[in-house]
């Protein structure tokens, strides 16, 4: 009788002690998964920014340029008068 209770006793450890490992495994992985999601939202901040830098920059090119065009249908206009 003793014998098997100690055999189960053993058991009983050696599962504890599988079940504290898992535990521990799964909080690195918890922890693993927070500083990657983490890092996934901080990019997609900077691609948010770096859109809406490129789309202004997109503007103001258009603008500059539209200025340009601006200025050279006024300078091509046969009727007007040169200084």
């Amino acid at each position: 009788m003793k014998l098997e209770r100690d055999t189960w006793k053993r058991r009983y450890q050696a599962a504890e002690r599988e079940n504290e490992t898992l535990k521990g495994q799964l909080e690195q992985q918890e922890h693993t998964l927070f500083t990657q999601r983490q890092q996934i939202i901080k990019r997609d901040d900077l691609l948010l920014q770096k859109d809406a830098l490129l789309r202004q920059d997109a503007k103001r090119k258009k603008r500059f340029m539209d200025s340009f065009s601006s200025s050279h249908s006024d300078s091509d206009d046969p009727t007007a008068s040169r200084v």
